[in-house]
């Protein structure tokens, strides 16, 4: 019998992969963030599903995004509307006007 030599490839898929920033950050959030409790204090006061008008994201999602917010000083809100246009005069000031009546 042959031995079958692994590829690079095949070795690398039978380790670990390297774990991403986003994967490391959010289990670091988990472990540091009591989150069973806040969401035991926040529940009752929360939004319920099934009630008319749109309908509320799971209140997990919304404490998590909250917390990011936070943290990195992120902003939901939409940024503030331009200024108004400049209000032009119907007769531009400089332009002679004629008097018919001189005529």
């Amino acid at each position: 019998m042959r031995s079958m030599q692994l590829s690079f490839g095949d070795a690398e898929d039978l380790g670990q992969r390297k774990r991403t920033r986003r994967e490391v950050f959010l289990a670091e959030m988990e472990q540091v963030v009591p989150w069973p409790a806040l969401l035991a204090l926040i529940e009752p006061h929360y939004p319920k599903m099934g009630r008319s008008g749109g309908q509320p994201y799971v209140l997990s999602t919304m404490l998590r995004i909250h917390f990011l917010q936070q943290w990195y000083a992120l902003s939901d809100r939409r940024p503030p509307p331009p200024p108004p246009a400049i209000a032009y005069p119907a007769f531009p000031i400089g332009y002679p006007r004629f008097n018919m009546e001189d005529s």
